[in-house]
């Protein structure tokens, strides 16, 4: 019983800042809004609390409680002084985004479960956030890089602080679901009309693309989504309470993901020159309280670019001393990507990407039919940012994350009859229901990891002390087991052709010999998902090896639990 009295406090502690700061900046508004903006201002502000508490030295259970009630208390003074009218209209709309967030949730929970031992590949890297961090080899980087970002660490210890980690894990999908469709249905309600918020929020439910991929925990990536869509309120909004709300998330976002933060800066650069032309060619003065609004978010996303938390430093996982880190050279070799299955030539996903781009060529059609160019002039400005964000994300070879992002911009300047709308609400749910399905079976192996691959990684950890080249999926296996001695490759290094994908002994022999002399790699590891499903050296899936004799005829194998297999090079 005290234990429940105690989560009931935290939760009073951390929501209650939240909900106060929504009704200083915007006293009155409606019940979407009002709890969606209170979630969101509650994160952001436990967070950013949390690392000036952190910067400080300060960072303590007692330290962060005390903080949070003076907040409280100083929030409640602020709107008793008010002389503006608090007030929340009761939205019946409120109900049907409830609604869909639990069908959302539920759809999310049934992807997590069906996962065995859910996780990515990328879970070592922000484990030392704060912390020494050892000798990675290839893998060295990309810890480092994350290190920089203490925002997630923040949120969970302030969690652990107030004993609401406690929470069933669904609650936490919940209320990040309700979040993500909470925005949907105010910008489809601000740009176009609540027939169109009611379809955005129904289809958006199921996480079209691999957005539920990334909406499976209430902190962290999912936050980016929604710190893109607060750019959109502020550019449409006259409001200053939108202002504040991408504040905070932008804050936040910078303390937590870089990417976010880089597609913060990029958006908000488009919609200052949205903004630029659509005060010329209305012939009206520029809205420079919105410009400068902007011009400090991209501030703020671009921070991590310039500050970050100080690290210590990086050490050699066997003597202690420090060292260089290890940078790979990028080539432009071509690697062998890994192909989903396909239905009619196309993958479930390549079928989402071409609903949504349908549905905004509808707007191109309707645009040049009508013509009524200054009817749509805000969704047209709108492009300018999406098509910044779009050459960012091609620039770096991450075409899909276009549709990650903007997919729901598809059903935003959706254009057709109003008698087909219903129609095509049942179709297009039908649709997504169908191919998200196929989606998730198809993405479902890049998160799961098998128990004797677990097995493995243990067993190294426990009874090997030389240098281990693998995939960074099975290396995070080892890193999370405190095995350092690690190396890999870059996608595109050659290495990883030659030890992969030819059959040329003395190609695969000169290979070895590379690990040996220039990575001080005694044993090379591989698992049945490498030879049968797909290898991930760094950021792209490629292909499952395609010489697995070579190994076997020209390698000494050591282990073999019928999954992983150690093959010892020296």
């Amino acid at each position: 019983m005290a234990q429940i009295i105690q989560i009931i406090l935290g939760i009073i502690l951390f929501f209650a800042p939240g909900v106060l700061l929504s009704y200083i900046i915007s006293p009155k508004t409606e019940l979407i809004k009002r709890t969606t903006y209170s979630i969101i201002l509650a994160a952001s502000i436990s967070t950013i609390l949390g690392f000036l508490l952190y910067l400080l030295g300060l960072f303590t259970a007692i330290n962060t409680i005390l903080v949070l009630i003076s907040l409280i208390l100083l929030f409640l003074l602020i709107i008793l002084k008010s002389d503006k009218k608090h007030k929340t209209d009761f939205n019946k709309d409120f109900w049907y985004v409830i609604f869909f967030s639990i069908i959302g949730t539920l759809w999310r929970i049934w992807f997590l479960k069906s996962i065995k031992n859910f996780g990515d590949s990328y879970s070592y890297a922000g484990g030392f956030v704060g912390k020494t961090i050892p000798n990675l080899g290839f893998y060295t980087n990309m810890a480092v890089d994350h290190s920089r970002f203490i925002g997630n660490q923040i949120f969970y210890k302030i969690s652990e602080f107030l004993l609401i980690r406690n929470i069933p894990e669904s609650f936490g999908i919940f209320l990040i679901t309700f979040l993500f469709l909470g925005f949907i249905y105010l910008i489809f309600f601000s740009y176009r009309n609540k027939k169109l918020a009611f379809i955005g929020v129904a289809l958006m439910a199921l996480g079209p693309i691999e957005i539920f991929h990334s909406t499976l925990n209430f902190f962290g990536h999912p936050f980016s989504y929604l710190a893109l869509f607060s750019l959109f309120l502020l550019y449409k909004s006259e409001k200053k309470g939108e202002f504040y709300i991408a504040l905070l998330l932008s804050i936040t976002t910078a303390l937590t993901y870089f990417t976010s933060s880089m597609v913060n800066a990029l958006a908000s650069f488009g919609f200052i020159l949205a903004l630029i032309i659509k005060g010329s060619f209305k012939n009206q003065k520029f809205n420079k309280k919105k410009l400068l609004c902007f011009i400090i978010l991209i501030l703020i996303s671009l921070s991590p670019i310039f500050i970050s938390v100080p690290s210590k430093e990086v050490i050699s996982a066997e003597s202690g001393k420090n060292v260089e880190l290890i940078t790979e050279h990028i080539t432009n070799y071509p690697i062998m990507p890994y192909r989903d299955p396909t239905f009619l030539g196309l993958s479930a996903i390549r079928w989402q990407m071409l609903f949504f781009f349908l549905c905004g060529l509808t707007f191109i059609y309707h645009l040049i039919r009508k013509k009524d160019f200054s009817k749509n002039t805000d969704l047209i400005l709108c492009l300018i940012p999406i098509l910044i964000v779009s050459y960012g994300f091609f620039h770096t070879n991450l075409p899909t994350r276009i549709f990650d992002y903007f997919a729901f911009f598809g059903l935003l300047v959706l254009k057709i009859p109003k008698k087909y709308l219903k129609i095509f609400f049942i179709l297009s749910f039908i649709f997504i229901l169908v191919t998200g399905f196929y989606v998730a079976q198809d993405k479902k192996i890049f998160f799961e990891t098998s128990n004797k691959e677990i097995k493995g990684a243990k067993w190294i950890a426990s009874s090997l002390k030389g240098g281990v080249f693998s995939d960074q999926h099975f290396i995070n296996q080892l890193i999370l087991n405190n095995y350092y001695n690690v190396t890999g490759a870059n996608d595109q290094d050659p290495i990883v052709q030659k030890l992969f994908y030819q059959n040329n002994p003395l190609v695969f022999k000169n290979a070895i010999d590379y690990l040996d002399d220039n990575l001080n790699v005694n044993y090379i590891i591989l698992t049945k998902r490498m030879q049968e499903k797909y290898i991930l050296m760094l950021d792209f899936p490629q292909q499952a090896l395609t010489n697995s004799e070579l190994y076997e005829k020209n390698l000494e194998k050591i282990y073999d639990n019928g999954d992983v297999k150690i093959y010892q090079i020296k």
